[in-house]
């Protein structure tokens, strides 16, 4: 309910704008304070947020750079993968230096929830 935390709020990117209007009119029913945006993650120009959270939005890779540019530099990202987030991790670390901590998922099998603590491009010697 919005009285709990006055100060905390959220928003939601939805680039399908079905899913933007369910999840718009889901977060009015149920009284949140949440803001939903029917735009895609390189078009927000809001404040940058305190967590970045997404479930099946790309490779890890991919988020990085659609993250990086919203983010500030104590940004945590909290992201749901599947069963290919070991090898996106390791992927990922080819360009990125990352420190993430990861837990299983308690309901979906081969599933995790990575709390990515800190990303920068990892810059090459040449």
């Amino acid at each position: 309910a919005r009285g709990d935390r006055p100060g905390l709020s959220f928003a939601a990117l939805e680039s399908d704008s079905r899913k933007a209007v369910f999840l718009a009119e889901t977060a009015r029913a149920l009284d949140l304070n949440l803001k939903v945006q029917p735009i895609r993650i390189e078009e927000y120009c809001g404040p940058k947020p305190d967590i970045i959270s997404a479930r099946a939005l790309a490779p890890l890779t991919d988020v990085f750079k659609y993250s990086d540019g919203i983010r500030r530099r104590d940004t945590e990202l909290l992201l749901l993968k599947g069963r290919s987030w070991f090898s996106e991790l390791t992927l990922s670390s080819v360009y990125w230096h990352v420190r993430a901590r990861c837990q299983r998922h308690p309901l979906i099998d081969e599933g995790v929830i990575l709390t990515i603590e800190d990303y920068h491009r990892e810059h090459s010697s040449s």
